[in-house]
């Protein structure tokens, strides 16, 4: 059974990226969900925001079963959200958003005509998980 509770390793950045991140882990924890996520010193998961030389905004590299023993990396592409960005804050939040959700077990682009984090159409608008999100992690869980 995966786990809607998880840690992220404590991750330190500037102030133009740390409330954007801090923001998209209160985005699902503030959700009438099961999801609980933290930041602890000692997580094997963890976070990375730096330039990378792909296209692609973030990234979700999970390892193990798909249960509380599974463990994931999240990369944040700075060149690509700063290239792309018409508002950064809510760009970071939006993509971290997006790949917390895949720590909640969420896949990309679900077919459905609601408005969802999870999907690529919405990169510009969305930045806190919405009722379509909060339903099908209550689904999960």
């Amino acid at each position: 059974m995966p786990s809607a509770s998880f840690s992220i390793r404590t991750f330190s950045y500037n102030p133009s990226w740390q409330g954007p991140l801090t923001n998209g882990i209160s985005n699902w924890n503030g959700t009438a969900t099961p999801a609980a996520i933290g930041t602890l010193s000692n997580s094997r998961n963890t976070l990375t925001a730096t330039s990378y030389s792909d296209t692609w905004y973030g990234l979700f590299t999970s390892s193990g079963p798909r249960d509380s023993s599974r463990t994931f990396t999240i990369k944040l592409n700075s060149r690509t959200i700063a290239r792309d960005a018409t508002n950064f804050s809510n760009m970071v939040t939006r993509v971290f958003s997006h790949e917390l959700g895949h720590g909640l077990s969420m896949a990309d682009n679900p077919s459905t005509s609601s408005s969802s984090i999870m999907k690529y159409t919405a990169w510009s608008t969305l930045v806190k998980p919405t009722a379509y999100d909060i339903a099908e992690v209550n689904r999960i869980y």
